[in-house]
């Protein structure tokens, strides 16, 4: 069956707009490592060809034989293909949300993961240890630019102005944080001194972590504080 042009226009303008928007994401994502950036871009070249197919399909359409149209646009083939480029769509997007939710996890950690970079940078967003104490649960100390507590989600309590989790269990979990306004500089450290240097007119919070997160090697460090990702 030969479609007609109405819809032959459709195709083509929705292909476009998908095959822009995977290039634009190549682009300007930030990918948070090389297997994820690698499949998407598995999926980018199969809806390339995709898209090329149906550009083929056009010009078929328009300047060959009525043999060889007829053979290309048989209901079948049609079908098969659609099927193809939603299970390619699908794959992308579930490609992107992988990438999407490490992202995201990445934003709340990577405060305590940039000590490389100059502290005269002044980032909104940071957090130096200072200390690790192995007599408590809260081992790695750090200070920050501001409460990153609120970054991390759990029940919690108020108890005199500091907020400990409601039930903490026995077992040791990742990503437990507290954090309490500096009152006071811990004498005689050197990473303290430096940090409140930097932001001498800032709140300034001691936070405290029940582990030290891994860093995200494949992400530059300066996207931590990166304002138009913030929103995750």
């Amino acid at each position: 069956m030969e479609y007609n042009a109405v819809f032959r226009i459709i195709i083509l303008f929705l292909g476009f707009i998908c095959i822009l928007n995977s290039i634009l994401t190549l682009i300007y994502n930030i990918w948070t490592s090389k297997t994820i950036k690698i499949l998407y871009n598995i999926c980018f070249c199969f809806l390339f060809l995709c898209y090329i197919y149906i550009l083929l399909l056009e010009l078929v359409f328009k300047f060959c034989l009525r043999k060889i149209r007829r053979m290309m646009y048989k209901e079948t083939n049609i079908i098969i293909f659609l099927l193809i480029f939603f299970v390619l769509s699908l794959c992308e997007s579930f490609v992107l949300e992988t990438n999407d939710e490490k992202y995201r996890k990445y934003l709340k950690n990577c405060p305590y993961t940039i000590s490389d970079l100059e502290l005269n940078l002044h980032l909104e967003r940071r957090c130096d240890l200072y200390n690790i104490n192995n007599n408590s649960r809260y081992s790695y100390q750090y200070i920050c630019s501001y409460n990153s507590a609120k970054e991390f989600k759990y029940k919690e309590n108020q108890i005199d102005n500091k907020k400990v989790p409601k039930k903490l269990e026995k077992k040791i979990k990742s990503d437990y944080v507290i954090c309490l306004k500096v009152e006071s500089l811990i004498k005689n450290n050197s990473i303290v001194n430096l940090f409140d240097h930097e932001y001498t007119n800032s709140i300034k919070y001691y936070c405290s972590r029940t582990n030290k997160p891994n860093d995200f090697i494949y992400i530059k460090h300066k996207n931590c504080n990166n304002k138009v990702k913030m929103s995750y």
